[in-house]
């Protein structure tokens, strides 16, 4: 038992089962009196077990399970039979893996949320993937075949019988050097295609919501009237160029999100492109060695014979570290490591872009307008 949970396994560690049960807490405030009511609330923003087991060496898998909102949602499912360092084969509910973000758990990103431009991506979806990965770090792919999920989602619902197709390169081309200023250095390209078909009782669009949780983008949904429901209707693909910059406590990430889809309004066809940029920037204070999307630091646990240190940093923009010392029966547990961070900053910027085309016969848009971002 340590950082990492409770980890049981046999001798040559070829049967390894672990769990751990991550609890993150949030606040949320609105300055506008005038918004709806509910915009201020504690509440939890995940809490669940991760369960991580390894079979013979060589199978993988990953099940997360969070309880939040009066709802048990699976986050992610999935088993990995690995072949080659360089050819693993992954299926199950798998996270979006077309960006930097989307493959990255919210639980391990510098800032509290993903980013505005992640909201035009899907964020987990039922497929099988292909993927690899050198050594030494230079370079990695993913291939994803899978269901189809609208942006901003974790859908467990097929609506039609079409698939996407995702793909992602990543290349880190001087990492092997020995100059760290340049080591850090990676860039890639992330890109998806499919064509899809909604119905008036599942549309298969996407939202968009603030860091707050309010939702400023969606389509028109009507209960009563099934034609004034926007719905799929055709191709959509996505374009995510990325790059990121390592060099000691520094961390930069940058994504650039270009969403291209074909939607229908009764018997109207619209074609809607949206647009969206995110860059991220942190730093540890103390000066340890940063990690990418993950520069806040990590909980650590230990045991010795008399006491149990446990140290914990808040997930927010400028985080304080604190230590609680709890007397123990004695352990033969090991002793407190040292050297974790214990202090960091990060920073994000980003801006989003939509831009609408529908026939001059639509007497309404495909979308609310008082919800709508329009460059």
């Amino acid at each position: 038992m340590g950082a990492k949970g409770l980890t049981l396994q046999t001798e040559d560690k070829r049967f390894i089962f672990n769990v751990r049960f991550p609890f993150m807490f949030d606040a949320k405030a609105t300055i506008d009196n005038d918004l709806p009511l509910g915009g201020d609330a504690f509440f939890p923003r995940f809490f669940g077990p991760i369960f991580s087991p390894t079979i013979y060496g060589v199978v993988t898998g990953k099940l997360i399970v969070g309880f939040q909102n009066r709802a048990v949602t699976v986050v992610t499912a999935w088993f990995d039979v690995a072949a080659h360092p360089l050819l693993h084969l992954r299926f199950g509910k798998l996270l979006y893996t077309i960006s930097l973000e989307r493959q990255t758990l919210p639980l391990r990103t510098v800032m509290m949320e993903h980013g505005i431009a992640s909201a035009l991506l899907p964020i987990s979806d039922f497929g099988a993937q292909v993927w690899g990965a050198s050594e030494n770090s230079t370079f990695e792919y993913q291939l994803t075949l899978a269901n189809g999920a609208p942006a901003n989602q974790h859908y467990e619902v097929d609506v039609d019988d079409k698939k996407d197709a995702i793909g992602r390169v990543y290349l880190r081309p001087l990492a092997a050097t020995r100059i760290p200023a340049l080591a850090g250095l990676g860039f890639g390209f992330g890109a998806s295609n499919g064509t899809h078909q909604g119905n008036p009782s599942n549309p298969a669009t996407g939202t968009a919501a603030t860091l707050g949780g309010r939702t400023f983008f969606s389509t028109r949904f009507n209960a009563t009237d099934p034609t004034a429901t926007t719905i799929a209707d055709g191709r959509i693909y996505r374009l995510v160029p990325q790059a990121n910059y390592l060099a000691g406590p520094l961390s930069v990430y940058a994504e650039y999100v270009h969403v291209s889809e074909e939607l229908k309004t009764g018997s109207a066809q619209q074609h809607l492109e949206h647009a969206s940029f995110h860059a991220v920037i942190a730093f540890v204070l103390t000066g340890e060695n940063a990690v990418l999307l993950d520069i806040i630091s990590r909980p650590s646990l230990s045991i010795s014979p008399k006491e149990v240190w446990v140290r914990s940093s808040s997930r927010v923009a400028t985080s304080r570290s604190r230590s609680t010392r709890i007397r123990f029966p004695s352990s033969p547990i090991q002793r407190p490591r040292p050297g974790a961070p214990r202090r960091s900053a990060a920073v994000s910027i980003g801006f989003l872009r939509r831009s609408f085309a529908w026939p001059s016969t639509t007497s309404t848009p495909p979308f609310n307008p008082r919800s709508a971002l329009r460059s």
